[in-house]
């Protein structure tokens, strides 16, 4: 077989490969698409008042909190002095 028969043959090749790869990877894009768009679709559905009220039925919530505050330094040229205690 000569070159110029490999060549085309080579091509022809790589051709058909990536007009399969694009034809998986615009199937794999549609699929991601329809799963979004019903995924988005079911959580709209969701009455999410219903279910944590449903949820805070029976079960108990505990909530710890820290809280600190503290006194700003004034800014430099403000006039504020600090009080000496």
């Amino acid at each position: 077989m000569d070159d110029s028969k490999k060549d085309s043959r080579f091509q022809l090749t790589k051709d058909l490969i990536q007009l399969v790869f694009k034809g998986a990877q615009k199937g794999k894009d549609e699929l991601v698409d329809r799963v979004g768009t019903e995924v988005v679709n079911m959580v709209k559905k969701i009455d999410f008042v219903r279910e944590v009220s449903r949820f805070a039925e029976t079960h108990k919530f505990k909530v710890t909190a820290e809280i600190e505050v503290t006194r700003k330094d004034p800014p430099a040229g403000s006039g504020h002095r600090k009080s000496k205690s």
